[in-house]
């Protein structure tokens, strides 16, 4: 994905990201589901539903497919995954992404 989309950009546009071990997690192919938590421009947090895909040990890869009312504001969102595994959830690493008006 670019580091920037348009303004009320919907499916096929997604957010695809590719999710490695750390300490806390060791193992990807632990996860049993994930979910994006998502802080707008505004600082209103929503939380988006994800596929999984390509689990392995090493790495899980999580889209979710935009849709009406996901990146509606203009500025600068700012993400993290969290996943779900037997003992609880755990939190990964934030990622930013950049929404633009319609016709920058």
């Amino acid at each position: 994905m670019s580091t920037f989309l348009h303004i009320n950009a919907v499916a096929p546009q997604s957010l695809v990201m590719l999710c490695t071990p750390s300490d806390a997690l060791p193992d990807m192919s632990a996860v049993t589901s994930s979910v994006i938590v998502c802080q707008k421009p505004t600082g209103v947090t929503v939380v988006w539903p994800v596929t999984l895909s390509s689990q392995t040990q090493t790495t899980l890869t999580i889209t979710h497919q935009f849709a009406v009312g996901d990146v509606d504001v203009i500025g600068t969102y700012r993400c993290y995954p969290t996943h779900t595994v037997s003992g609880g959830q755990i939190r990964g690493e934030v990622t930013s992404f950049n929404v633009v008006g319609e016709f920058d």
